[in-house]
């Protein structure tokens, strides 16, 4: 399956359960890289409201799992929340820790178009 074939179920994902109002798949590609999803997403308070912005690095496979959570954690300089999204079932328990470690989130999308934060 095709990376770039992900990032809808991905931006789905972000509306409806990380409550995300606005969605894009690779905003904008630049010498440094590019976003694979990003999302914007609004908390209100009390006395006024903060902006959030989250990136999400795609891949369809888990192989090159720490490679894959570099070029997420890497997205830290440009959003308040960063995930790594992979599809199938190659994440366990130390995918999970090692993600935990560098303060990047894991989205797993498994069959069916279902996305879980792990």
């Amino acid at each position: 399956m095709a990376e770039s074939s992900l990032y809808p179920i991905v931006g789905d994902f972000l509306k409806r359960k990380l409550g995300c109002f606005y969605v894009q798949a690779r905003p904008t590609v630049t010498r440094h890289g590019a976003v694979d999803v990003v999302g914007l997403r609004q908390s209100a308070g009390k006395y006024g409201g903060n902006a959030e912005v989250i990136a999400v690095e795609v891949k369809a496979t888990g192989s090159g799992f720490l490679n894959s959570a570099g070029q997420a954690l890497g997205y830290s300089v440009m959003a308040d929340r960063c995930y790594l999204a992979i599809s199938g079932d190659g994440v366990g328990e130390v995918e999970s820790e090692l993600a935990s470690q560098l303060n990047i989130g894991l989205i797993v999308i498994r069959s069916g178009r279902r996305c879980e934060i792990v």
